[in-house]
């Protein structure tokens, strides 16, 4: 389970650290970019996700725990530096609390897939297939937190 985690996790690395470098996107693309990355990423694997979650929450010092703790710790500091980047061309605000924005994202997200037939109800969506329901849900989803994000982030807000 390790090794699982450990790939997902460094595959996630590399995905924001490739984003760090590119330069043809502004700092509110590369959080966009972010945004819809992490959508994808955890509808297409919500087995994996609602594993990761379970162990986060159940086996607080265990080697599992502490790898998905530093995998974490490491892509926090990353995204921060992409927050820095924009601060630094004057595109975000100052004084931005990184880890509650990641959570933001990650909670959002989590809420959403985990009480979706919630939200298909609420929403009158049950006529919608499966497909439509999930296309659906990841356009409503990335629009809402791009607008957070950018409300948070710039100036614009």
């Amino acid at each position: 389970m390790e090794a699982l985690f450990k790939h997902r996790g460094e595959h996630m690395t590399l995905q924001l650290e490739n984003m760090l470098k590119n330069q043809e996107l502004t700092s509110l693309q590369k959080m966009n970019v972010l945004i819809d990355g992490f959508i994808e990423k955890i509808m297409k694997q919500q087995g994996f996700h609602r594993i990761m979650t379970r162990e986060q929450m159940l086996t607080i010092g265990g080697p599992t725990s502490k790898l998905i703790h530093q995998l974490k710790k490491t892509n926090q500091e990353l995204i921060k530096q992409l927050i820095q980047e924009g601060q630094k061309r004057g595109e975000f605000k100052k004084n931005i609390d990184v880890p509650l924005l990641m959570m933001t994202l990650i909670g959002t997200a989590s809420h959403l897939l985990t009480t979706r037939h919630y939200y298909r109800e609420i929403n009158n969506l049950q006529s919608l297939s499966e497909e439509e329901f999930e296309k659906h849900l990841k356009k409503k989803l990335s629009n809402h937190l791009k607008f957070v994000f950018k409300a948070l982030l710039t100036y614009e807000a």
